[in-house]
C-alpha cells in the first residue's frame, strides 16, 4: 500500500475515533499524519470546513487545528475554527482563534462577527456589540450583522438602539423573519405592545406554523394582562410543537397571571417533570406554590431553579417572595438585595426589598428602596409629571404641590395624613385622589384643592407620590405622625346615618370580610363569608353590619340567613356613607382591606384580620399599629389559618362583652 492511501486511512481512523468520541485520540492520529507529511494544510482545511456543514464539530476541530500547525495565521482556517469553537462551547478559544485571524488582517467583518458572537457568548455584551458595529463599519451591507447587534443591544437592554438594528437588517433584507421577530422583541420591551403584534402578525403570514411568533404573539396579549388571548396563542404553539418549553412556561405564566393558581401548578410542574434541568420552569413553580401557602415546596422548587442557575437575579427574586410568605422576612431580604445585585436594572426586586425592610420596622433604607418602583416604564402613572420637579422634604414656604395618588385607596387613605404637615411646611396643597375619596379628602385642613383622576390638574412648583410622602418627612416607627381622626365623614351624611340606622340592642359592629377580588393577594387577604359568619353566631347579643359594598353572589345569598346582621353594602353609595356609618358604630372587625383603613382614619376602634404574611404596613408580631392607635392586630398563626383568627375574635368579643358588664353593675 503506498504513503498517501496509508495516511488516508490513518485520517480516516482518526476521524472515526473522534465521531466515537474518542477526541485525544482522533486529534492525536491527524497529528501524527501532518508529522509525517507536511503540506495538507489545504486538504485538511477543506475537509474541516466540510464537516462543518454537516454539524461535525469535533472532527472539524480537529482538522482546522491541525492545518493551523503549517499555516498559524490563515485566517481562511481561523474563521470556521472560530465557529466551531463556539459550537463546541470552547468560547475563550473561539474568541482566541477571531482574535488571532484580526490579528493577521485586521477590520475582517467575518472575524469580527464571529468575534462578536462568541463575546456574547461569554457574557461579554457590551465587547460584543462594539465588535459587531467594527464589522459594520467596514462592510453596513451585512444583515445579519445588523441582527446580531440587535440581539446584544436587546439583551444589555438598549431597546431604543435594538430596534434600529433590527430596522437596519429588514431594510437589507425584508424576508429576514429573525430580524423581524428581534424587531418585535423590541417593540415589546419597550411597552408597545400593538405595534409587536403588527411584527409577529407578519411573520405568521410568511409562516404560519411559526412556533416562536406565536409564542411572542401571545407575550404581545400578557404585557397587557389580556391572559386569555395569551393563553389561546401559546396553545396554538403547542399544537403545532407539543414539546416547546417555552409555550409550556408562558402558558403557566399566563395561568398565573390569571389567578388560576392550581392551573398553573399543573402545568408548571408537568414541565419541570419532563425537562428538570430547565430552571425558569423551577423558579415559577415555586412562586405559584408560594401563593398557594405550599412553602416548603415552594423553597425546594426556587431553590432547584438556582441550583440549575445561581447567578439568575429573577430566581432570586422567587426566592424572596417565597421567604416573604413564609415570615422569612430577614432571608427575603438578603435574597432581594441578592438579585438587584445581579441585575443592577431590575428595579421590583429593590422596591420589594424595601417592602420586607420596612415590614421589618427598617424604614430608613426601606423608603429609599421602595422608590424603586417609579422606575421607567413601571406603568403607575408617574410619568405624567417627569417634567416636574419632585418634592424631596425640603421647606415649602409659597410654593404649591401636587401630591398624587399611585396605589390602592387603602394606600390613600392611610396616607393622607401627610397632608396637613406639608401645609405646616408652607406649601399651597394639592391633591389628585380616587374620585370616590375626594369628598373625605377635600375636607382635610390644610388641603387647598382635590382632583379626582381624570380631572384637569393645575400647574404647581413642585409634585411628589402620596406614598412617597414619608421618605421626604424622613418617618420612622417613633415619629409616624397618628392624630387620630384626620378624617371625618361629612357632616350632613353622618346626621342621616345616625336617623337611618336601627336601633339594636348590644354593640353595633361593622364588618368587612372581603377585599379588592382583583388584587393577586385577595385569596390570601380575604375570608369567604361560610368562614366569617362564624362571628355572628358567637355574639348573637350584638349587631352587625355588612359593610362590604360589592360582595359575591354566594356572600349575598347567605347574609339574609343571619338574624343579627343588615346588609348595608347596597346603601353605601360613597365613602362618605360608609365614613358616616362607621361614626355610628362601636367596633368595626375587618381584614386588611380599605375598610379597616377608613375606620382608622376615623379613630375608630377596628380589629383587622391579618394573614400569615401581612401587608409591609402592619410590622411583625405584635396586636397594635402605630400608624393607628385605635386598631387591634389579629393575626393568622400559619398560613390560611382563618378559624383561629375567628376563634381568638371571639373570645375577645366575650371577654369585652363581660368587661363591660361589669362595668354597668359596679356603676
Amino acid at each position: 500500500m503506498d504513503a498517501p492511501c496509508r495516511e488516508e486511512e490513518r485520517l480516516e481512523q482518526g476521524l472515526a475515533m473522534l465521531r466515537s468520541g474518542d477526541v485525544g485520540g482522533g486529534r492525536a492520529a491527524v497529528s501524527e499524519i501532518l508529522r509525517s507529511r507536511p503540506g495538507l494544510a489545504d486538504d485538511l482545511g477543506r475537509m474541516g470546513q466540510a464537516l462543518t456543514a454537516h454539524e461535525r464539530w469535533e472532527e472539524a476541530a480537529a482538522l482546522l487545528e491541525g492545518a493551523l500547525e503549517e499555516r498559524p495565521s490563515d485566517p481562511s482556517l481561523l474563521n470556521p475554527l472560530s465557529v466551531v469553537c463556539r459550537k463546541l462551547g470552547r468560547i475563550e478559544d473561539s474568541i482566541e482563534a477571531a482574535e488571532r485571524s484580526l490579528a493577521s488582517e485586521p477590520g475582517q467583518p467575518d472575524a469580527l462577527n464571529n468575534l462578536g458572537l462568541a463575546l456574547s457568548k461569554a457574557g461579554r455584551l457590551e465587547d460584543s456589540a462594539a465588535a459587531y458595529r467594527r464589522a459594520l463599519a467596514a462592510d453596513p451591507r451585512r444583515c445579519y450583522v445588523h441582527y446580531n447587534l440587535g440581539l446584544a443591544l436587546s439583551d444589555l437592554r438598549l431597546h431604543e438602539e435594538a430596534l434600529v438594528a433590527f430596522d437596519s437588517a429588514l431594510r437589507l433584507n425584508r424576508f429576514f423573519t429573525a430580524a423581524l421577530l428581534g424587531l418585535g422583541s423590541a417593540l415589546l420591551a419597550l411597552g408597545r405592545p400593538e405595534e409587536a403584534r403588527e411584527a409577529f402578525a407578519a411573520c405568521l403570514a410568511r409562516s404560519p406554523r411559526d412556533v416562536r411568533a406565536r409564542i411572542l404573539l401571545g407575550a404581545s396579549f400578557q404585557k397587557e394582562r389580556r391572559f386569555e388571548e395569551a393563553m389561546a396563542e401559546y396553545q396554538r404553539a403547542l399544537e403545532i410543537d407539543p414539546r416547546s418549553v417555552e409555550a409550556r412556561n408562558n402558558l403557566g405564566t399566563a395561568l398565573q397571571g390569571a389567578r388560576r393558581w392550581k392551573e398553573a401548578r399543573g402545568v408548571l410542574a408537568a414541565l419541570v417533570q419532563a425537562e428538570p434541568g430547565f430552571a425558569d420552569g423551577w423558579a415559577n413553580l415555586g412562586y405559584v406554590l408560594g401563593i398557594l401557602n405550599c412553602l416548603t415546596e415552594a423553597e425546594s422548587a426556587v431553590r432547584r431553579a438556582l441550583g440549575i442557575r445561581p447567578l439568575d437575579a429573577q430566581s432570586w427574586a422567587h426566592l424572596g417572595f417565597v421567604m416573604m410568605a413564609a415570615g422569612r422576612v430577614s432571608e427575603a431580604v438578603v435574597a432581594y438585595r441578592r438579585a438587584g445585585e445581579l441585575d443592577p436594572g431590575f428595579d421590583a426586586a429593590r422596591s420589594n426589598e424595601g417592602v420586607a425592610q420596612l415590614l421589618s420596622g427598617d424604614f430608613a433604607p426601606g423608603w429609599v428602596n421602595y422608590e424603586s418602583r417609579h422606575a421607567k416604564g413601571a406603568g403607575n402613572g408617574n410619568e405624567r409629571f417627569r417634567e416636574r420637579r419632585r418634592w424631596r422634604g425640603e421647606r415649602l414656604e409659597g410654593q404649591s404641590i401636587l401630591v398624587h395618588c399611585e396605589q390602592g385607596l387603602g394606600d390613600a387613605l392611610q396616607f393622607v395624613r401627610y397632608l396637613p404637615l406639608l401645609a405646616a411646611r408652607g406649601a399651597e396643597v394639592h391633591i389628585e385622589v380616587h374620585g370616590v375619596l375626594k369628598p373625605l379628602v377635600e375636607a382635610m385642613p390644610g388641603v387647598h384643592a382635590a382632583y379626582a383622576w381624570g380631572e384637569p390638574l393645575p400647574a404647581t412648583d413642585v409634585h411628589c407620590p402620596l406614598v412617597s410622602l414619608p421618605l421626604g418627612f424622613c418617618t420612622r416607627l417613633d415619629t409616624i405622625p397618628a392624630p387620630v381622626p384626620y378624617l371625618a365623614p361629612p357632616p350632613g351624611l353622618a346626621r342621616a346615618w345616625q336617623a337611618r340606622l336601627p336601633r339594636t340592642g348590644g354593640r353595633r359592629i361593622g364588618v368587612a370580610w372581603a377585599g379588592n377580588p382583583r388584587h393577586e393577594n385577595d385569596h390570601n387577604h380575604s375570608i369567604p363569608l361560610a368562614t366569617f359568619e362564624a362571628l355572628f353566631r358567637a355574639a348573637p347579643g350584638d349587631h352587625f353590619f355588612s359593610l362590604q359594598k360589592e360582595p359575591v353572589a354566594a356572600d349575598s345569598a347567605r347574609l339574609p340567613a343571619q338574624p343579627n346582621v343588615t346588609d348595608l353594602g347596597p346603601q353605601l353609595d360613597s365613602f362618605g356613607d360608609t365614613a358616616a356609618v362607621i361614626s355610628q358604630l362601636d367596633l368595626v372587625i375587618a381584614v386588611d382591606t380599605s375598610v379597616a383603613h377608613l375606620a382608622g382614619a376615623l379613630g375608630c376602634p377596628v380589629w383587622v384580620l391579618l394573614p400569615f404574611a401581612p401587608d409591609w404596613r402592619w410590622l411583625l408580631g405584635r396586636d397594635d399599629s402605630p400608624w393607628y392607635p385605635s386598631a387591634r392586630l389579629f393575626r393568622q398563626p400559619s398560613p390560611s389559618a382563618w378559624e383561629s383568627v375567628l376563634e381568638e375574635v371571639s373570645r375577645s368579643l366575650a371577654a369585652d362583652r363581660g368587661a363591660a358588664a361589669t362595668l354597668s353593675a359596679v356603676a
